[in-house]
C-alpha cells in the first residue's frame, strides 16, 4: 500500500515536533508526540527510537529497551539503535 504524501508529512512532522520538543527538555510532551507518530505510522523505525530515547531520558529503561528493539526489528540496520542498546548492555554489566 502506498502512503499518500501528506500522511507521511504528517509523521515526519510530529516526529520532528517530538524531537524538539525532548531537546527543550519537555519530555512528557516529546513522548505524548511520539506515542501519537506511531498511532500514525507503527512502522516508523525513527518514531520508536526517539521515543526510547525520550524513556530513557525519563528513566524509564524498560520502556526504553523494547522501543529500541522494536526498532532493530522493523530495521536491522538502524545503527543508532544498535548503539543504544550497545550503551544499555554497558550500564547494565556495570551495575
Amino acid at each position: 500500500m502506498k502512503i499518500p504524501i501528506n500522511f507521511k508529512c504528517a509523521t515526519t512532522f510530529y516526529n520532528d515536533l517530538g524531537v524538539k520538543f525532548a531537546q527543550t527538555g519537555f519530555l512528557d510532551a516529546a513522548i505524548y508526540t511520539f506515542v501519537k507518530t506511531l498511532e500514525l505510522s507503527p512502522q516508523y523505525a525513527d518514531a520508536h527510537y526517539n521515543l526510547g530515547l525520550a524513556y530513557w531520558e525519563k528513566g524509564l529503561r524498560g520502556k526504553a529497551l523494547s522501543e529500541f528493539k522494536k526498532v532493530l526489528r522493523i530495521d536491522p540496520y538502524h545503527y543508532k539503535a544498535r548503539g543504544s542498546l550497545a550503551e544499555i548492555r554497558k550500564t547494565i554489566v556495570s551495575k
